[in-house]
């Protein structure tokens, strides 16, 4: 299952990229309404974020779990925030 979320989400990237470069600019209020959705589906998928790093790296780190998690998490929001 993991195998297929990751095709999924790799093929609807590469999509939205090539759609990003091929299409005109979309007006302000089709942008807001973009955000708006994303906000939507974005914060409980986050909120989801925690309790999976907590059950994958528990075993491996022990009570230090979230010192890998968070600098994993604050290292790939700056290469998003360096890319955007």
């Amino acid at each position: 299952a993991c195998d297929r979320h990751r095709a999924v989400a790799v093929t609807l990237l590469v999509a939205a990229a090539l759609a990003g470069a091929v299409l005109p600019t979309p007006s302000v209020t089709v942008q807001l309404w973009a955000l708006v959705v994303g906000v939507a589906v974005g914060l409980p998928h986050g909120a989801l974020d925690q309790p999976a790093a907590r059950a994958v790296l528990q075993g491996r780190f022990g009570q230090w779990w979230p010192a890998p998690f968070i600098g994993f998490y604050l290292g790939l929001a700056a290469l998003v925030l360096l890319v955007w």
